[in-house]
Formats: C-alpha cells, structure tokens, sequence
C-alpha cells in the first residue's frame, strides 16, 4: 500500500467539453531548445503528467513548457499509459519497502538520465 500526494496544474474543457490535464512547465533556454530539437516531452514530466491523469481519470492532456529566457513555449499533447503508471507505481512500492524495513535502496543498474540526474556523482563513485 502507498500514498502518493501531487497537485496538477489545470484541467480545462476542450472544444467537444471533454476534460483536459494540463501541466505547466518552464526551462531555460538551453534545455528548452534540447526539448524542440528532440520533439518529445520530458519524459519524468510525462511520468508525473500520468500519475495525475490516473488520478483525476482524465485520460487526454498537454505538457506546455515555457522559455523562461523569451516566455516562447512549446505544447506536447499527451495521453494516459498504463504500463508507465504501473512501472512508477512498481519504483514507489519498492521504495516503501525499503524505508519500511530501514534497507538503502540499491543503484540503478543503469541511469536512465545522467544528464539530469541529481545521484550521478553518487552512481559514477561507487557509493
């Protein structure tokens, strides 16, 4: 059993009424011209966009991001994945598990965002 808290952004009608999940994003202009050259969300947005879809049964939606260097954005209509819920539910029902019985969660075989990620120090060292 988990609890997962998050609040989404807005949700709106589109023009046949039907609801809407919107979430609302900003980057620098760095990442924001790596997010249009690749055309494609990103994907830990896309993972939270999921879990609040699931939660409020809205299966269709936008992540908007906005340059926060010249305010442009970029609109990536998205919708609901089962199988991606279901994984981020798998990541937090381990997490738990770990917690509860006081073990640290093991590394990642592999790091599915270097880039990005806050850990990679930790992986790269060994720790």
């Amino acid at each position: 059993k988990i609890r997962i808290i998050g609040r989404a952004d807005l949700v709106i009608k589109d023009l046949d009424g039907k609801p809407f999940l919107m979430e609302l994003k900003s980057m620098n202009n760095r990442r924001f011209e790596e997010l249009l050259a690749n055309n494609k969300c990103v994907e830990e947005n896309f993972l939270q966009w999921n879990m609040y879809s699931r939660g409020l049964l809205v299966s269709l939606g936008a992540i908007l991001y906005e340059n926060k260097d010249n305010q442009t954005i970029g609109l990536f209509q998205v919708e609901y994945d089962e199988t991606k819920f279901d994984l981020v539910v798998d990541k937090f029902k381990m997490i738990f598990e770990y917690n509860e019985s006081g073990k640290i969660l093991p590394k990642p075989e592999f790091c599915p965002d270097p880039k990005w990620c806050r850990a990679v120090r930790m992986c790269k060292g060994g720790n």
